[in-house]
């Protein structure tokens, strides 16, 4: 349900694309602001016009386990 670890995992995703791998603290923060400037809105935009179908489920589930 929560939309934010769809975002988190595709910072995770894009930032293990970075070449080469950072090796300190600093080298990983600009990594990380790199990798999030990377996110598209379009991703962002479509995690949220899919809340709709996951509230949906959600009650359909009567708030058991849902696919999302």
């Amino acid at each position: 349900m929560n939309i934010q670890e769809h975002v988190w995992a595709e910072l995770e995703a894009i930032a293990r694309q970075y070449e080469p791998a950072p090796h300190t603290e600093d080298e990983m923060w600009e990594v990380l602001q790199w990798a999030w400037s990377e996110i598209s809105m379009e991703f962002i935009a479509n995690l949220y016009a899919s809340l709709p179908r996951r509230i949906n489920a959600l009650i359909k589930a009567k708030g058991w386990n849902t696919k999302y």
